[in-house]
């Protein structure tokens, strides 16, 4: 069964559709039917992961290249990543409070984030057909 819906959309994001559209040789409906479904199916790819992150992930899709480079170049600021160290460290030889413990779950929380946005933003310029191959090691 098919339902028929009428949906208003800017110029901007209708002009992007139709192009995409014309790229796979679709009508417009049938690409707006597509993207739909990709978007759905990507929910389901993110079930585990914190539901803040997963929609910061499955939104990647809709970035244009330069922006997709941009998330696939992000990195963690040493000094959170020196912070997380000596918590970790820490952790194993004294324990930590309840305010360093809270801390470092933010800390790991933000470390998955960065490295879930790096990986899928390169897995989609990897299938926009770029060679990712420089983006093996953050900047």
């Amino acid at each position: 069964m098919t339902m028929q819906v009428n949906v208003s959309l800017p110029e901007s994001l209708y002009r992007r559709v139709q192009q995409r559209a014309k790229g796979m040789n679709r009508s417009v409906a049938d690409e707006l039917t597509a993207v739909v479904a990709d978007a759905l199916a990507a929910d389901d790819t993110w079930v585990g992961i914190p539901t803040d992150i997963a929609t910061e992930v499955a939104q990647l899709r809709f970035l244009d290249d330069a922006h997709l480079w941009r998330a696939a170049q992000l990195a963690v600021p040493s000094e959170k990543s020196e912070r997380m160290q000596f918590l970790s460290e820490k952790l194993q030889f004294e324990g930590l409070t309840a305010t360093e413990e809270e801390e470092m779950r933010q800390l790991q929380h933000y470390g998955q984030r960065v490295m879930l946005v790096r990986a899928e933003a390169a897995v989609l310029l990897q299938g926009r057909e770029f060679d990712i191959a420089g983006l093996r090691q953050p900047r």
